[in-house]
């Protein structure tokens, strides 16, 4: 397991979700939100775009379409950088966060913090799926464990079927993770 973020870990763990303007190298994010496995609770946070990221970002109009978040969305809507990384900051602290598009969410999570200058405290996210084959290996065995992740799967998104919304992305993961843990 990477990150020490292991299922059998006694710390909190948050299933993170980010959504982006783009998927290009000049993206930036627009929307994270973090659900505690324990307790399904969700937050979530519009992200107003800094005066860099709107003068030098990339804003896919295929990314929008995906998403539904507009500029002006987030511009009227949308909290500062720094309120947004102090409210993320407080609820994970010493918490696993998990993501299950790791290498897209540590960069957009590495640029949110950078805009708000707390670079040298941004979160590193471990592996959802490690996370899930771990947790579903130690009450399944073999195939019955892939087994269990697919049930899951198929459970988690009829209850969350709205997808590329932080929000219902992270509590979809999070509700994966309470299936094969077993949990009400």
């Amino acid at each position: 397991m990477t990150k020490s973020a292991t299922a059998t870990s006694d710390r909190q763990v948050f299933c993170l979700d980010i959504e982006a303007s783009s998927l290009g190298s000049r993206s930036f994010p627009i929307e994270v939100a973090v659900t505690d496995i324990a307790t399904a609770e969700t937050q979530s946070w519009l992200i107003r775009p800094t005066i860099e990221w709107l003068k030098s970002g990339d804003w896919s109009d295929g990314a929008q379409a995906v998403h539904g978040i507009t500029k002006s969305e987030l511009i009227k809507n949308g909290l500062p950088v720094r309120q947004v990384v102090r409210e993320l900051t407080a609820r994970v602290n010493a918490a696993v966060v998990l993501s299950d598009e790791q290498k897209y969410d540590q960069d957009w999570l590495d640029k949110l913090f950078l805009a708000a200058n707390k670079i040298k405290i941004t979160p590193t996210l471990a592996n959802f799926r490690e996370y899930a084959q771990e947790l579903a290996h130690r009450r399944q065995q073999g195939e019955e464990a892939g087994q269990a992740i697919w049930v899951a799967t198929i459970a988690a998104k009829e209850i969350f079927p709205q997808r590329h919304r932080a929000g219902p992305d992270a509590s979809r993961n999070a509700e994966i993770l309470r299936q094969l843990a077993g949990a009400p």
